[in-house]
């Protein structure tokens, strides 16, 4: 799939996961959205972290596919527009938006990481924050209830080439 998107062929996939983060943390499948490995920051560095971690989790590479369609169930899609964004912050604790799809509606949603998932947040899609992620939202700390929904992730790489 890495060449084939490479070479700026039109791919559509699915790959079996079910959600974006299992993706992230899958030995095998972690490729495809980018990989994954730990970076030892410098003293300073840690220090201009809010959560003062030394070892952290990054991207590797490019992701092979541009965006990311979970299937949470027949009728509730997780949309992620942006795959290396959602990694990236993923990674960082920080949260990104999605949209929630569902028969003839389109939703913002706050994908918010937590233990090997994300948590999708409808209030704090569109803006406002919700009293239950506040905090989160503020101090860019993750944690809280996360859902492990059902489905399967399908990505799609767009064409760069006629």
């Amino acid at each position: 799939a890495r060449t084939i998107g490479q070479r700026g062929v039109q791919l559509i996939a699915t790959v079996h996961g079910r959600t974006l983060p299992e993706l992230i943390n899958c030995r095998e499948r972690a490729n495809l959205v980018g990989g994954q490995t730990t970076v030892t920051l410098s003293g300073p560095e840690a220090e201009r972290r809010q959560d003062k971690r030394k070892s952290v989790q990054k991207r590797v590479r490019e992701p092979v596919f541009d965006c990311a369609l979970e299937l949470h169930s027949r009728s509730r899609w997780i949309w992620h527009p942006n795959v290396q964004t959602a990694v990236d912050y993923y990674f960082e604790g920080e949260i990104v938006d999605a949209e929630e799809l569902t028969a003839g509606r389109a939703t913002a949603v706050a994908a918010i990481p937590g233990q090997g998932t994300f948590e999708y947040c409808v209030p704090c899609g569109r803006g406002s924050t919700c009293p239950a992620h506040s905090q989160q939202r503020d101090v860019g700390e993750t944690g809280g209830a996360a859902r492990a929904p059902s489905g399967m992730v399908h990505s799609t790489r767009a064409s760069t080439s006629p």
